[in-house]
């Protein structure tokens, strides 16, 4: 009768609401759960997607079903990104000053990618690539393969080796971006996102420190990227390789 009881509850309330899959489970069991909710209708099985080629033009692509934030809330992750992405682009703490000067931007609607250009490409970041700074062979082992994989970009490990760690931050990244731009269709670009998200996730767990940045389902960064703008996917993007970056060239330092 109890079991009655749940399938009824389970069946008449809105299936927007919940998990049903992981509801049932947990009620009923993983049995009932797979009788109820059939892997192949509950969810629909993300593949990687064809990435775009160099002639596609999807620079001006909006995801136009992105979540809006109220002004005290967008205030919030703007005092958030500047203090990171300041933090992973040059290893150092923004000044108050600096703080100020962005938020102002980014609050006269400029683009956090705007922000993040303007950081490593001014006198600043370019004094740190002129420094010795080396790139370390755990960082020129990683890039090539990621690199590949997720922009179809070639360079060779021997060629990192002689670089600027912090000139390969930024010309590796670029690509990066530069592949987001090329996307025309903002479905495949989240998917594009999941599988680069989730694949940072699970080799560099321990690194991060937000719980979804942690999080290994692809479906949860799916559905993160389609609630947002490019803008904040881009910078998300860049932040976690920045992060994973540094923590390869450095991670072998004492702390």
């Amino acid at each position: 009768m109890k079991t009655i009881i749940i399938i009824y509850f389970l069946l008449s309330v809105p299936a927007y609401s919940f998990d049903w899959r992981e509801l049932a489970s947990k009620l009923l069991g993983q049995q009932w759960s797979s009788r109820l909710f059939p892997k192949d209708i509950q969810t629909k099985e993300i593949t990687f997607p064809k990435l775009p080629g160099k002639t596609n033009k999807g620079g001006s692509l909006k995801n136009t079903h992105a979540q809006k934030m109220g002004h005290e809330q967008k205030q919030k992750y703007d005092y958030v990104f500047l203090n990171e992405v300041f933090k992973v682009t040059r290893l150092g703490e923004i000044s108050d000053p600096e703080l100020m000067k962005w938020f102002n931007v980014l609050s006269q609607q400029g683009s956090r990618e705007g922000v993040y250009h303007a950081l490593v490409l001014d006198s600043t970041y370019y004094n740190l690539e002129q420094k010795e700074y080396p790139t370390h062979p755990k960082l020129a082992r990683f890039i090539p393969t990621h690199l590949e994989k997720y922009t179809k970009s070639r360079i060779k490990e021997s060629q990192l080796k002689q670089l600027n760690f912090f000139l390969v931050k930024r010309v590796v990244i670029d690509k990066y971006i530069g592949l987001i731009d090329q996307f025309t269709d903002y479905d495949d670009l989240s998917t594009w996102y999941a599988f680069l998200s989730s694949d940072l996730s699970k080799s560099f767990n321990h690194i991060f420190k937000s719980s979804i940045r942690k999080n290994h389902d692809l479906m949860t960064h799916k559905k993160w990227a389609l609630s947002v703008s490019k803008d904040l996917l881009k910078s998300e993007v860049y932040i976690k390789l920045h992060t994973v970056m540094n923590y390869l060239n450095y991670s072998d330092q004492k702390q």
